[in-house]
């Protein structure tokens, strides 16, 4: 989920460098370039087609229309190119989005295979912590049984009975 004073301020980025207002509702070329910039760019960051078309007032078979059809405008629009290449200098990435639009199949597999690697380090080490705190539910009326009845001062000496009865020496 993209933060939305992230989007706030992309579209005034795009708004300001295109000199319009992307949500007025009109085919004229300049609106739907400036939209079409917009859309595009969000859906890098990891937006989806709906929340593009949510926000914009649109159909989400536009945006994708318009994000099949940017790259090739921008390839051969120079005037587009220069005003997306602006505003990519302008805008600001977020820190936490990766740029797995632009990964080769090679390196999305070798990204899906790091994070399955991570996951099974994660859910390990949860296995551990959820075993070692069963562990210590067990063992808290046994814990609470020598928090009342050693008194103060006494902790040495019945520390040192209590290891003598674990190891069966009592």
């Amino acid at each position: 989920m993209i933060p939305t004073p992230y989007i706030d301020a992309l579209k005034e980025v795009v708004n300001a460098t295109f000199d319009l207002d992307i949500m007025v509702r009109t085919r004229q070329r300049e609106y739907v370039d400036a939209r079409m910039t917009f859309a595009y760019i969000l859906l890098q960051e990891g937006a989806t087609l709906q929340a593009v078309a949510l926000y914009l007032g649109m159909n989400h078979a536009s945006i994708y229309h318009y994000k099949s059809r940017f790259p090739w405008l921008v390839k051969y629009d120079s005037i587009l190119k220069e005003k997306y290449d602006l505003i990519m200098s302008i805008n600001e990435p977020r820190p936490e989005s990766a740029p797995i639009y632009s990964f080769t199949k090679h390196e999305l597999i070798q990204e899906v295979l790091t994070l399955r690697e991570e996951v099974n380090v994660l859910t390990s080490e949860k296995e551990k912590r959820l075993a070692a705190q069963r562990k210590e539910v067990n063992l808290a009326p046994l814990y609470e049984v020598v928090k009342e009845r050693t008194r103060s001062g006494r902790e040495a000496y019945t520390k040192q009975h209590l290891v003598k009865f674990f190891n069966g020496l009592s």
